[in-house]
């Protein structure tokens, strides 16, 4: 019995250790550093974006670069009922990244992420799901950026 035991525990143990899991942010070699980051904004995914460049900038090796970043949130209505009050709602986030050396613009590149949802009696859930919706497409843009950043070789 205690044989099987341990088969099994060295088994799963292979099959856990063998699954293929890699973190996502992982910071890899650069060959560049970011010296400035410029904001052009005043949204919530600036502070992540942020976070995520100077996890990334810790090399001070190899060019310096300046970014600057335009975040813009829309929440536009789609469709409407026949009071005209909104049915659907469509909430997107649009990022811009503009890579520059010395004032030279070297590498410009768009996050998009868009979610449509619709509209809810009760206002209170309705702006706790709007809340929750700009949380998630933020997290994948910051992906976005975390792997554009990782990919760039200037």
């Amino acid at each position: 019995m205690k044989i099987n035991y341990f088969i099994y525990c060295f088994l799963i143990f292979v099959f856990l250790n063998s699954c293929g899991y890699e973190r996502i942010y992982q910071s890899t070699e650069l060959n560049y550093n970011i010296t400035n980051i410029e904001f052009k904004s005043d949204q919530k995914i600036n502070k992540s974006i942020k976070r995520v460049i100077e996890n990334l900038n810790k090399n001070g090796d190899g060019k310096q670069i300046k970014v600057v970043v335009n975040s813009q949130r829309n929440k536009t209505i789609i469709t409407k009922d026949k009071k005209g009050d909104p049915n659907l709602f469509s909430l997107s986030i649009n990022v811009e990244m503009y890579l520059y050396e010395e004032e030279i613009l070297l590498s410009k590149k768009t996050f998009i992420k868009e979610n449509k949802y619709s509209n809810d009696n009760n206002k209170f859930n309705l702006n706790i799901y709007e809340q929750n919706l700009e949380k998630n497409l933020n997290e994948k843009i910051i992906e976005d950026i975390f792997r554009y950043l990782n990919q760039i070789k200037l």
